[in-house]
């Protein structure tokens, strides 16, 4: 079973709006793909609020303020807007801009001339005439009295195409509109951009929440764009600085990718990626990213030095640095209703954006380092803590933060989308202010027409926030400083002017910086005590690598790095070390002074600095590079960082290997072996290249140290591990291993001898039933690949049954699918009918991964010795969705009996069964065998697909409809692809890593296949998930019903709510023995469920999560009469509530009040309790719409 969230790009899933009055419905909210939510009113409430006054000219909702309708909330105007904010202790928040000066704000930047520069996406989300025409805007604003509130709004650009990033540049602004990438300047001073030049073209367009974006400047002097989730195949248009030859317009696709550019020379490079909305780094060149529901991660690797190697398969490049990843809880403000759909991430992060790095020190408390994360969703910004956890990052809550945000408002208009350190220190936030921002792809069109789609579209909002107390800096004019001043500007706290600096001395390209900035890096000028020295060295070091580009002051540049590199690589700051290390790489034949620092650094305490050293060994023709690597590969991963973390990541190694060459690998090889009994897994690496690089010196080497038996002729596992990989790296560059046997020269040819007996060792451990599990499974992986390999068929067929454990039998059918014979589909169709379901889903798996193969399975269910029943959900779907023709039309024939296309009428015919409950522990024994190949739930299964312990609403509708109708809406990260190899083998599954040189799909039962892209032939997306349609195949209403109720039971409940006044405890009968149950003495639990001020109710129960536990002490078992006192406003009604108590329910059907204001007291029904304390639940049986009731009190009398 998998369940998957909608696509989204800003921001992730809506959340809904609180009406201001309750005797109006609820409203009911849907999905969102942008950076915020949006508001989807029930067509019952629309109608009641046309009947009670709306124009009827529009059919549209009135959003506009003081709006008498009541059904959603009126936008606030900037002054109660700023009220509404709740930020933490010790700040204060201000509004610096706002409408008409700016509106539906979405990118930021300023320039050295103090102008601010803001990216209006106006013609979200249709157009202007919602037909697409472009209507985006870019302006300026400016502080004309200097009292820090912007006061003059300038327009520069209109009629641009949903632009969504703005960055000064030279004496005009860069802005990303996909396709392109344009630079736009006023050339006559009247505020007016005249020109526009198209620089970069190609970004894909689609779904304009899910383009490329910008931008930010690069320590390396590039600057880099977030990919948006859209991709594209880029090619470069133009420079500002010179002409673009015909030859030099490579395209490059970016799908999985970030890119960077270099727009003064039309240079761009895809780099590792691909983040959302908003890459960012921190002061020492660390990158980082998010994704909806993921909101920071860190990039790990690099790929423009892993693309050097093109038979490097890479780790993962990006580790997620919250110690909560992933969807964890936030407290939002505002309150929050039932959405639309996907309602499992109410108050968890849905819609990550901007995630940056704070970088001044106003805002911090010493050396803290602090991250901030947009959660527009939610209407709140996130504030972590970070620290570095060896190559990468750790963060966590600021202590003040546990149960509240940094930043939140009770406004649901507030949608921040940018977020950004200011000149100042100060934090800004760009406030769209928008009530529906969802993407009308995922609206349903009958919704649409009740909508006003761009309300709010002439509002938006800039805010700030600083401490209280704490004198604002002014923004600096850093365009009339003269050079010495520029200089003087890159050791500032603020990492704004630091970078603007840095640009403009490169602009200026003014001969005089170079012994300033020499002065500077080498640490011989003292700065003043507000001034940090380290990032002072730092973009000294990165300007005059920046200069070293302009071919005028080349050879001075030059002749000062010289002289400089050798001191700030021994710097005693790891970061100045880190970039002095890489801008090593401007030699690539290093002299002696620079070579005896760079060797020094393979013992630096820190390890992102060897990790930069294991990159740029690569880049260098010394010819001690080998030697050097070797060490470093065997000393830098062990090494331990100043926290004593421990062992660092395998992406160390990857870094070392992105360095890797034929002509160094022997000398890698000469300093690794000495150490061969600690460094197994890295031999099995380099056994691999030398296999790839087809080095015969090392593989003769690095094979007899494999094929080295111990004493007892016995070999280890990671023996056999590094033969496999060696087997498998001689498939992909001859047609097998005996061909490259033969070619031994008779000097060689022992090793061959050595291999030959390693097998026959292999098969004997393989076949002994009394041998580790491990070891045999280990054994058996490397048979099969030679020439005379029926001996290992029929050891191989012999281990694929039911007597031997499934470990193994999965394990046999690996090396089976690895084996290019006829041979092996007869021996998967024989024994088909006798394997375990998840083995069963194996062997379709490889009887489908070749054409040969697939089609005798095919013909074995036409024959009747595979029942189409047989055949388990995923393969039938592949088979029936097969893009051809003939293969899926001869599938329709043979498994499409009783599938039900009419989905929708599926899970209604379902849904009674379902809502009635079923049987647990059949539903644990279903879940093992049908859905715990992609899903985890506690510690059984495997996280493929979507997390179920997030899962915050187990209301049965919306869990039947993810098991019966999974492919309703799936998001980007869920979708499954389909790879075929040259060898014309098929691989399916998620994409997981997308690297230059490889990509790593993820199948079920969390399988990864990592392919190089040199053995690729062809990849098809697909707008389909893994989950496969069909389950009702497999499972009966009743299966289903099992299944549901099992996973409902085992999702942890969100934590326990709190209330002024509202004291949870066991409630005492009164002397009748009639127990009144009060909202003050209950456990409250649920996204939407209050106490209210007014009434003291139970109210705003939107939420099939909403649930409320009241614990009684009952001295009296027997049955009780249960009773409530409660308000339904009659288009609410209808709503079924359930009442559990140990372990028996009743069920009522809540009837109408007046409204909501007022209660009646109603009969429900009667209960047995048993005598002691007894937890009594209520909860709704499935999601209410638009809410359940508001609750008084419960009565439980005794009959």
């Amino acid at each position: 079973m998998q369940t998957h969230q909608m696509a989204n790009t800003w921001g992730g899933l809506s959340r809904g709006f609180a009406p201001n009055d309750r005797k109006q419905p609820h409203s009911i909210v849907g999905s969102v793909t942008l950076f915020a939510a949006v508001l989807l009113i029930s067509l019952t409430a629309t109608a009641t609020s046309q009947e009670s006054g709306r124009s009827q000219n529009s059919g549209k909702t009135s959003v506009s303020q003081g709006s008498s309708d009541d059904h959603i909330p009126d936008s606030m105007d900037p002054a109660t807007a700023r009220k509404s904010m709740k930020v933490a202790p010790g700040f204060r928040v201000d509004l610096v801009a706002h409408e008409p000066l700016t509106m539906d704000p979405v990118a930021m930047d300023w320039g050295p001339d103090g102008k601010f520069w803001i990216a209006e996406m106006a013609d979200y989300p249709r157009g202007m005439d919602d037909k697409g025409k472009p209507g985006g805007r870019v302006r300026f604003l400016e502080d004309t009295n200097g009292d820090g509130i912007y006061d003059k709004s300038t327009l520069f650009l209109d009629g641009v195409a949903f632009p969504n990033g703005v960055l000064a540049w030279k004496k005009g602004v860069l802005v990303s509109a996909a396709p392109d990438v344009f630079y736009a300047e006023d050339t006559d001073g009247d505020g007016k951009g005249d020109l526009k030049k198209v620089l970069f073209t190609g970004f894909v367009e689609g779904n304009q929440q899910h383009r490329v974006n910008g931008f930010a400047r690069g320590l390396d002097n590039w600057l880099y764009l977030a990919n948006g989730d859209s991709g594209g195949t880029i090619r470069v248009v133009a420079a500002l600085t010179r002409s673009i030859a015909v030859e030099e317009v490579n395209a490059i696709d970016i799908r999985g990718r970030d890119v960077r550019i270099r727009p003064d020379t039309g240079e761009m490079e895809a780099i590792a990626g691909q983040s959302q909305f908003g890459r960012n780094r921190d002061d020492w060149g660390n990158w980082f990213g998010n994704n909806n529901s993921r909101p920071i991660w860190h990039y790990l690797l690099d790929d423009h030095y892993l693309r050097r190697n093109p038979f490097l398969i890479a780790p993962a490049l990006q580790k997620d640095v919250s110690v909560a990843p992933g969807a964890a809880p936030v407290f939002p403000a505002s309150r929050t209703l039932t959405r639309f759909n996907d309602f499992h991430t109410f108050n968890r992060f849905t819609s990550a954006c901007s995630s940056m790095v704070y970088r001044d020190n106003l805002l911090t408390k010493g050396d803290e380092t602090q991250v901030f994360i947009s959660e527009p969703v939610h209407n709140l910004v996130h504030r972590e803590v970070m620290r570095p956890e060896g190559l990468s990052f750790t963060s966590q809550r600021s202590d003040q933060e546990q149960n509240s945000e940094f930043l939140a408002s009770t406004d649901n208009w507030f949608r921040p989308t940018q977020i950004k350190t200011g000149p100042d220190g100060a934090l800004y936030v760009a406030d769209m202010y928008r009530l529906v921002i969802e993407h009308p792809q995922w609206i349903p069109i009958e919704w649409q027409r009740k909508l006003d789609l761009r309300a709010g579209q002439d509002k938006g909002r800039i805010w700030r926030v600083t401490p209280i107390d704490t004198k604002l800096r002014s923004i600096p004019r850093l365009d009339s400083m003269t050079t010495e001043q520029l200089v003087a500007a890159l050791s500032h706290a603020n990492g704004w002017q630091r970078d603007l600096a840095q640009q403009l001395i490169l602009d200026r390209a003014d001969p005089t910086a170079i012994p300033l900035l020499v002065a500077v890096a080498a640490g011989q000028q003292r700065p003043t005590a507000d001034i940090s020295s380290s990032l002072g060295r730092l973009h000294a070091l990165c300007t005059l690598d920046g200069l070293f580009e302009h071919e005028t002051l080349r050879p001075a540049v030059r002749d000062v790095l010289v002289q400089l590199l050798p001191v700030t690589l021994g710097d005693s700051h790891a970061g100045v070390r880190r970039q002095a290390v890489r801008i090593c790489e401007r030699f690539p034949e290093p002299n002696a002074a620079i070579w005896e620092r760079l060797i020094e650094r393979v013992e630096d305490p820190d390890p992102q600095v060897r990790l930069q050293l294991a990159y740029s060994l690569g880049q260098f023709q010394h010819a001690d590079v080998g030697r050097v690597l070797g060490r470093l590969a065997v000393v830098g991963p062990l090494k331990q960082d100043s926290s004593g973390s421990g062992p660092l990541h395998p992406q160390f190694t990857a870094a070392v290997l992105s360095s890797l060459t034929s002509v160094n690998l022997d000398s890698v090889l000469t300093e690794v072996m000495p150490h061969a009994a600690s460094q197994s897994e890295l031999l099995q690496q380099l056994l691999a290249q030398a296999t790839a690089f087809d080095h015969l010196p090392s593989l003769v080497k690095l094979l007899t140290r494999a094929t080295e038996p111990g004493k007892a002729g016995t070999f280890e596992r990671w023996q056999y591990a590094a033969i496999e990989q060696f087997l498998i790296s001689i498939d992909r560059r001859f047609a097998s291993p005996d061909k490259w046997l033969l070619g031994l020269s008779p000097e060689t040819r022992p090793v061959a001898v050595r291999l030959q007996a390693m097998l026959k060792v292999a098969r004997s451990v393989g076949a002994n039933d009394e041998a580790r599990l491990d070891d045999r499974i280990a054994a058996i992986r490397v048979l099969g690949r030679m020439a005379d390999s029926n001996e290992d068929l029929e050891l191989l067929k012999s281990l694929v049954t039911p007597r031997h454990p499934p470990e193994l039998q999965s394990a046999a059918m690996a090396t089976l699918a690895r084996i290019r014979s006829n041979d092996v589909p007869m021996i998967l169709i024989a024994g088909y009918r006798s394997l375990a379901p998840s083995q069963r889903a194996q062997a379709s798996d490889i009887l489908l991964s070749r054409d040969g193969w697939r089609d005798l399975l095919l013909s074995a269910i036409e024959e009747k010795k595979i029942a189409p029943t047989d055949l388990d959900a995923v393969s039938r779907q592949r088979l029936l969705d097969h893009k051809t023709k003939s293969v899926a039309d001869r599938a329709a024939k043979l498994l499409s009996a009783n599938l039900n296309s009419d989905r929708a009428k599926l899970v209604a015919d379902y849904l009674p069964t379902v809502r009635a409950g079923g049987d647990a522990q059949l539903g644990s024994q279903l879940f093992k065998v049908r859905c715990s190949q992609c899903h985890k739930l506690g510690e059984v299964g495997h996280a493929v697909g979507p997390d179920l312990a997030s899962l915050t609403d187990k209301s049965p509708d919306a869990m039947l409809t993810a098991v019966l109708d999974p492919n309703r809406a799936v998001e980007t990260k869920f979708q499954s692809f389909i790879v075929i190899t040259k060898s014309g083998v098929t691989h399916t599954g998620l994409m997981a890593t997308e690297t230059a040189g490889s990509i790593t799909l993820r199948a079920a039962e969390g399988k990864e296949i990592t392919l190089l892209r040199s053995e690729i032939e062809e990849i098809e997306g697909l707008s389909k998930s893994l989950m496969p349609e069909g389950l009702e195949r497999e499972l009966k209403p009743s299966d289903v019903a099992a299944l549901v109720e099992y996973i409902r039971r085992n999702v942890p409940l969100p934590a326990i709510k709190k209330f002024p006044g509202n004291e949870p405890r066991v409630v005492k009968p009164d002397p009748s023995g009639t127990f009144t149950l009060n909202p003050d003495s209950a456990e409250v639990y649920g996204p939407t469920i209050v106490i209210e001020d007014k009434h003291k109710n139970l109210g705003w129960w939107s939420s099939a999560d909403d649930i409320v536990v009241w614990t009684v002490d009952v001295a009296r078992p027997g049955k009780y009469a249960v009773s409530w006192t409660y308000a339904c406003e009659p288009n609410a009604a209808g709503n079924r509530l359930v009442v559990d108590a140990a372990g028996k329910s009743l069920v009522h059907r809540v009837e109408k009040t007046e409204n909501w204001e007022t209660y009646v007291n109603q009969q429900i029904g009667e209960i047995e309790l048993p005598a002691g304390q007894v937890r009594v639940t209520l909860k709704p049986a499935s999601r209410p719409l638009p809410a359940l009731a508001d609750v008084k009190s419960v009565a439980l009398t005794p009959k």
